[in-house]
């Protein structure tokens, strides 16, 4: 797997807030239930420390994707009072808790966005490999 893309995550210095964002829209109170979901992940992020600026921009960020409803899932790493990487999801996260952490909270994200199928170029998760066998 290709990691690149990673390496703005690591020449700055931390606090990270990384976060993963279920903004699904399957029911009828989508929209209050992803800002509800949107809301408590923000309260673990302040309830860590997570710097002012940073949790600003993660907002800005998290409400933008909710006025635009582009996506089920969002995931986001901030440091220093701006969004450094962000990506839609095609479906809703893993469930993980918002982190504020000297260093970005990667793993979920690299293991909900698969790795390329070197044949067609599309995305392979390890549930879509788990379920192929």
């Amino acid at each position: 797997m290709d990691l690149t893309f990673l390496k703005p995550l690591y020449r700055r210095p931390g606090p990270y807030a990384s976060v993963y964002v279920d903004l699904t829209r399957t029911t009828e109170d989508a929209p209050k239930a992803a800002e509800l979901r949107w809301r408590a992940l923000r309260a673990d992020l302040e309830e860590q420390g997570a710097p002012h600026g940073t949790l600003g921009a993660v907002e800005e960020a998290v409400l933008a994707e909710l006025r635009e409803r582009r996506s089920s899932g969002l995931v986001l790493f901030a440091a220093d009072g701006e969004v450094v990487h962000s990506d839609r999801l095609p479906g809703p996260p893993p469930a993980v808790p918002a982190r504020v952490s000297r260093l970005p909270h990667v793993l979920p994200y690299l293991a909900a966005r698969g790795s390329r199928c070197r044949t067609c170029g599309c995305w392979w998760t390890a549930a879509a490999e788990r379920s192929a066998v």
